[in-house]
């Protein structure tokens, strides 16, 4: 999670850009996420907050636009939660990961389970 010559890491590019799910992981992962910046540099969270008032980028999708304009809110607020406890941010989201992989595991079982094998000869 270093920081490159303009201060972006893969943290806050990922952030930056919407990818919620990223960002959970990241988080979850327990690891330390640097948010330090360069003077003069907005911080994580005032980065992402911009975010989400700011237009279409310059050769952004029209998915990624919607993308980060839906989930930009989202990181803001798993931002605020993560500075104001990093322990328990980091455990719920462990918490709901681990969740909602057991689930779609089961699912998958539940359906190739009913399926029947063919045998080639």
């Amino acid at each position: 999670n270093k920081n490159n010559k303009s201060g972006e890491n893969p943290f806050l590019a990922s952030a930056i850009n919407g990818h919620l799910e990223i960002v959970k992981w990241i988080f979850a992962s327990g690891r330390k996420i640097d948010f330090q910046t360069k003077p003069k540099q907005k911080t994580p969270l005032e980065q992402v907050k911009a975010q989400i008032t700011l237009g279409r980028k310059p050769n952004e999708t029209e998915e990624g636009f919607i993308r980060r304009h839906r989930n930009c809110p989202k990181i803001v607020k798993l931002l605020k939660a993560y500075e104001s406890d990093p322990e328990k941010t980091i455990q719920e989201l462990q918490k709901q990961l681990f969740l909602t992989r057991n689930i779609t595991f089961l699912f998958l079982l539940f359906v190739t389970k009913g399926k029947k094998k063919i045998k080639l000869k």
